[in-house]
């Protein structure tokens, strides 16, 4: 997990410097923000793995009952089904 928090950090340092950058600068930033989003994706499938080994059933239900509802997450769908792309992030991206 200490892994994942560390390159989620990352990216929400660069998502903040978004706003204040010039349009070059945004080009960059963004492109950083892609190259980082498969270890940041594969760091968070093998957290999120780890976590349930740990606490079972009850890590997913304190998910959807004390997370979810608070959490929106936005993704852009490649070609492909929605079903696709949702089992491919499950997966670490790979």
């Amino acid at each position: 997990a200490a892994h994942y928090t560390a390159l989620a950090t990352k990216q929400r340092a660069l998502a903040k410097q978004l706003d204040r950058a010039n349009p070059q600068k945004q080009r960059t930033i963004r492109a950083d923000m892609e190259r980082a989003e498969p270890a940041l994706c594969a760091a968070r499938a093998v957290a999120l793995t780890s976590a349930r080994r740990r606490l079972g059933a009850r890590f997913d239900e304190f998910l959807y009952t004390a997370v979810a509802p608070h959490l929106t997450l936005g993704t852009v769908v490649p070609d492909g089904t929605t079903a696709e792309h949702l089992k491919r992030i499950e997966g670490g991206c790979r």
